[in-house]
Order: C-alpha cells, then structure tokens, then sequence
C-alpha cells in the first residue's frame, strides 16, 4: 500500500548572504532543504547530516533529525539541518513537499542446517545466529516500509541428506506481514528451532515461488538466500533455474554466502541468473549488516507527488541554490545541473521546478533522496 503525506518543517538555517565566508572551497554542503523519510512527525528515518560544523534544525523521527525539504528513503541518519560556522547569522525558512512512498517486499530463503553452527570466521558464533541478527539490525530503521516473509530449509525432518521443506504456511515458516511484526516473528522463530540434516536449497524456491505467487504482493520485490555451501537434494527445477524465472518477473536474487560459502560456484550462479551481480561473501557481522541494510533499502521506492517544491521564504541569493539527488540503486550522491532536463528556480525564489527527466526519474523512483541545498557544493554532475 502507498502512503502519501505532506511534510511542512520549521528550522533555523544559516544566514544565507553569509555562507560564501562561512564555508569554502570543498567544504560540506549547506542543510538548505533537506528532509528525512518515514520515521516522524518532522524529520524521519532518513535524515542526513548537516554541513560542517552544522547543528541540527528540528528533533526527527525515529531514525534521526530531519531537515528541511526533500524526500529520502534511507535510514539510520543523524541530525540534519543546516551547516554553520562562528559568525554566520540564521534566518527561519518554512518548505512544503509531497511524497509518495511504495513499501518493498522481501522474500529470505533461510539455510538452517547442521552446518549453520559456530564458525571461526564469526569469532565461535553460531552462523545463523550472527545472520540473524544483522538481518533484524538491517531491516529495523525501516521497518514500517517492508513486508516480509521467510522459509526456512531444512524445516522437516527426512531420509539422508534430504530434510524437508514447509509450504510458507506452515508453522515453521514466516507468512509475509509487515516488517514489526516480521522481527517478532523471526525472533520467535529462533527461539522454537533446532536446525537439521540436509540442504534442500531447490526445494525451498520452489515454495518460495508458490509463496510469491499467491501473497498478493505490491511494490518491488526481491528474494535474499542465506546459506553456507552447496545444496543438496536437487529436484526437477534448480535454484538457478528459479531465479532465472523470477528475474524475468522483475524480482531479483541476492545469494549472501556465509563461511564455507566460497567453494560453493552455484551460489554465484544463482546470483548472476538472479540479476544482482556475483553472491555476497561478507567477512564479518558488520560487512554482512552492510550488504543487507544496501538491499533493504533498494526496494523502498520513494517518489515526488509532483515536480514543484515550494521554498517560504525564498534564498536572498538565488545564484547559490543546487538540487542534489541520491540515487536509489547506487546510494550516491550527484548534483543535478539548472535546464531544461534539470530544474528551475522562479524569478522570487520561492518555486523549485524540477524540469524533463529529472521530473520523470524523481517520480518514478530512481531517487532516495532530492534535496535543495545553498551554499557550496562539490559533486558530479547527475549521469543521464
């Protein structure tokens, strides 16, 4: 489902005929207008920082302090508003912004057999366990904008190497629900299992597809598989052969392989057929929190209502206005250049236009963040 609001801040923000002394060559960028996602009432679960020796403007939502105008959705930042240096004086500047954002869907594909014990590379720690917890860590400053679901293999015990699988459905898996009750449901979950014999990797995807097929999902959807090695017990259509499928459906793929994971060639196989590159192979619990909190955040797509951002009152300099984006996939950071395939700034100052494909991208999502900020900026230009 999406949720629509408008956001309206009050902040505190530099002088701005003083922020050409107060900040020079190379120096961070000014928080002219910039505003953190979901997480609250005034700020969000995205805020990011300020410029140098910046202060925070207003307190933000759950995942840190929002700024001014924009839209983001990141999470986890920390206080925003505005850079500010000894002697720069301050001004109160009011924005308005609509926002509409698209929650995403996350299917994990869960290894728990014997194998998923301690690990020497995970200091002793059980490897699901440390999974685990990154995994919650990852999702949690955005959970209000995931659905989740999880199977688990093996879930039954069976004959060899060849434990069995329960449908989504069944009481050892994880029906999709939105992300609280998600980390209720995965915390639960560890509390109640054991792992056992075998890893039946094929199976599992087979009643994953089920499980994507008929849960009624919306928005962008990708499958995470975490395991340790080969799979065992293949059956009529493999892993490979379902990611191949789902990626033809516009779903990708994600293999994290966990230690004993790198002489395993098929996970990179069910990764490069799920359209996400080569498998991940972090080497701590941080690398691994890291690479999850990157695909979380990926599937949230965050987009403008429209393409006008109303500024009250305006800048008195207007030749030191820039519109800086994030891009959604990459998480970096460009400055869009003013055209007609950029943005305008009306004569007053008050009306922030953005124009052509910049339009199209900030509607369509290629954009965690769009932010006006003034001041001095140093980045690429936006790639078309």
């Amino acid at each position: 489902m999406n949720s629509t609001r408008v956001l309206r801040f009050s902040a505190i923000a530099a002088a701005f005929a003083a922020v050409s002394a107060c900040g020079g060559a190379g120096a961070e960028p000014s928080g002219f207008g910039q505003f953190g996602g979901a997480g609250g009432s005034t700020g969000g679960a995205g805020g990011s920082t300020g410029g140098a020796g910046g202060t925070g403007a207003v307190p933000g939502g759950a995942g840190g302090g929002g700024g001014l105008v924009g839209i983001d959705a990141g999470g986890g930042g920390s206080s925003g508003g505005v850079g500010q240096d000894a002697g720069c004086g301050s001004a109160e500047l009011d924005a308005e912004v609509e926002e509409i954002v698209t929650p995403g869907n996350v299917l994990i594909v869960f290894d728990q057999s014997l194998s998923m014990g301690p690990a020497p590379e995970f200091a002793g720690m059980p490897k699901w366990l440390v999974a685990s917890d990154a995994l919650v860590a990852a999702i949690t400053p955005i959970q209000d904008k995931l659905s989740l679901g999880a199977i688990f293999f093996p879930s039954l015990p069976g004959l060899g190497l060849c434990g069995g699988v329960e449908p989504i459905f069944g009481a050892s898996n994880i029906l999709f629900m939105p992300g609280p009750q998600f980390i209720s449901a995965w915390v639960q979950h560890w509390n109640t299992s054991s792992l056992n014999l075998g890893t039946p990797l094929d199976e599992a995807m087979a009643l994953g597809d089920t499980a994507l097929a008929t849960s009624g999902l919306a928005g962008e959807t990708v499958v995470v598989v975490f395991t340790d090695g080969e799979p065992t017990c293949p059956q009529p259509m493999s892993a490979v052969q379902w990611a191949t499928q789902w990626a033809g459906q516009g779903i990708r793929t994600y293999v994290v392989g966990l230690p004993g994971a790198a002489g395993a060639p098929i996970l990179n196989d069910i990764a490069v057929a799920g359209n996400t590159g080569t498998f991940l192979l972090p080497s701590n619990s941080t690398q691994l929190q890291a690479e999850l909190e990157q695909i979380a955040s990926t599937i949230v797509t965050t987009t403008l209502n429209n393409c006008v951002i109303n500024l009250d009152p305006p800048p008195p300099n207007l030749n030191d206005v820039h519109v800086v984006v994030t891009e959604t996939a990459s998480g970096n950071q460009f400055e869009v250049p003013k055209g007609p395939d950029g943005w305008d700034l009306s004569a007053d100052g008050r009306t922030v236009t953005l124009l052509g494909t910049t339009c199209t991208d900030a509607m369509g999502g290629r954009f965690a963040k769009v932010s006006i900020q003034f001041g001095c900026v140093d980045l690429p230009p936006l790639p078309r």
